[in-house]
């Protein structure tokens, strides 16, 4: 099943946004070894597109219930294909003992992407290395 095809399934209300080839080369951009991930990387990279859009309405006052100047999660602000970068606009909520999987823990969508790599027998770190599950 295409990466469209499991977003639509995950999160419709996402079907057709403006940002989905933006966010889908960002979610691309922080998964390496697609063997390792098997069946589970078209649904992974839709989990992740799906984090990073909900991220990006969070920060929007529109979307959030905030007034102007107020922040939410934050947003997408900046992107980098090429050295693997990502940028929000305001401070992530962190979740203690989170490490480096913070950002992930604060959407449904980021929890569920770190589901499907704790399958993984040996975990695909972001940048492009490995490291084993505990």
């Amino acid at each position: 099943m295409s990466v469209v095809s499991q977003l639509k399934m995950i999160a419709p209300h996402f079907d057709g946004d403006p940002d989905f080839e933006e966010a889908e080369i960002t979610a691309l951009s922080q998964i390496s070894g697609r063997t390792i991930w098997g069946a589970r990387f078209e649904p992974a990279v839709a989990y992740l597109i799906a984090h990073i859009l909900t991220l990006r309405d969070r920060n929007n006052p529109a979307n959030t219930g905030l007034t102007s100047g107020a922040t939410g999660v934050g947003g997408l602000t900046s992107l980098k294909t090429g050295g693997v970068s990502i940028g929000f606009g305001a401070a992530p909520v962190m979740v203690a003992g989170a490490g480096q999987d913070a950002i992930y823990k604060t959407t449904d969508f980021g929890n569920a992407f770190l589901a499907l790599r704790q399958q993984n027998t040996t975990t695909p770190m972001f940048g492009g290395g490995f490291g084993r599950v505990p």
